[in-house]
């Protein structure tokens, strides 16, 4: 072998050499002097998160509370309730990593100073290190009040359901240009409450026709104000039907408080009085010509 091959071949496996050992060269980059590798697992878990109650921007008695969430690829969930400088979590138990959870049962007395009000729910999941969250508001009331019609007086009548631990309801009416009582506060225990229909007494405080605010407060220990509701109430004066029609004739006879009936009683009269007299004249005419 020449001298000039032999250099050609040594040039080559030096090449060689460099580059098989630019290989195992660690990354300048890398923080500490490590390569940073990227490690895709398979069947890796991408929660998701669904809340199907309480409903969002609803409102809800303490008692009608359920919470219900709908997860999937799913390890571990937290629910997390805020109202407003207070918060609560828990973390219930979950055995499959797709699924529903439902509790009913949770007591917001236990945590919050005042369970009535408005807040936040939220569920964060979570699944080989992948996040999910949702969120939702909504209201616990002490009471709700629906119109239920009115009665035969024209009353209005109310629907008034409470919580558990409603005491006492107060209704007041106020006038709708002073604001002021149109009648005595009413109060009613709970324990006579009956189904919660309240018939307000219109009529017999000479209420006038109109549209009038109704509010209902809810009392619970030591007459302690737990939240008020108002609702709209339409009032119609009962008319007396035994009253005379009085037709508005625009002149004297209008004062004299004749009625429709009496009209025709004297129209009636009137009538048959000229039929006899004409009867009468033609009678003693047909005796003249005989």
């Amino acid at each position: 072998m020449n001298r000039k091959k032999f250099l050609s071949i040594l040039g080559l496996i030096v090449v060689i050499a460099l580059t098989v050992a630019a290989y195992f060269v660690p990354d300048a980059n890398a923080e500490n002097g490590q390569t940073t590798i990227t490690v895709t697992v398979a069947n890796e878990k991408h929660p998701s998160v669904e809340i199907t109650s309480p409903i969002s921007d609803a409102e809800f008695l303490p008692s009608e509370l359920v919470f219900s969430v709908n997860y999937e690829e799913t390890d571990t969930l937290e629910l997390v309730l805020e109202k407003g400088t207070e918060s609560a979590s828990f973390l219930p138990t979950i055995t499959d990593p797709s699924g529903t959870f439902s509790e009913d049962d949770i007591d917001l007395s236990n945590v919050f100073t005042n369970i009535y009000g408005d807040y936040t729910f939220t569920v964060n999941a979570s699944g080989d290190g992948n996040t999910a969250d949702a969120s939702i508001a909504f209201t616990v009331t002490p009471l709700r009040v629906t119109k239920n019609g009115h009665d035969d007086n024209g009353d209005p009548i109310i629907k008034i359901v409470v919580a558990d631990d409603v005491e006492k309801i107060r209704i007041a009416v106020a006038n709708p240009e002073t604001g002021e009582p149109m009648f005595q506060v009413i109060e009613i225990d709970t324990a006579d409450l009956g189904d919660g229909t309240v018939t307000l007494p219109f009529a017999a405080n000479g209420m006038t026709s109109d549209n009038y605010t109704v509010d209902v407060t809810a009392l619970g220990a030591n007459d302690t104000e737990l939240g008020t509701k108002n609702v709209d109430c339409n009032y119609e004066e009962p008319k007396d039907e035994d009253a005379p029609a009085v037709p508005d004739t625009g002149s004297f006879a209008g004062s004299l408080n004749v009625s429709k009936s009496d009209y025709i009683l004297a129209g009636s009269i009137g009538l048959g009085v000229t039929i006899a007299i004409i009867i009468l004249y033609a009678t003693k005419r047909s005796n003249k010509r005989k």
